[in-house]
């Protein structure tokens, strides 16, 4: 299913910006500075976008 694969990118792209933000270099901390986190409502609005 093509929205469980881009669930799963949006994810994998969370999971990266987080470790990025907690990261001990701080080139990849400011690399990850202004990136956002796409949230459960905007996943749940996803969902909800007639196909």
């Amino acid at each position: 299913m093509h929205v469980q694969a881009m669930f799963d990118a949006i994810t994998d792209r969370n999971t990266e910006v987080d470790l990025a933000r907690q990261g001990d270099d701080p080139a990849v901390r400011a690399g990850a500075k202004g990136l956002r986190i796409t949230g459960p409502a905007t996943m749940h609005r996803i969902r909800a976008t007639p196909t």
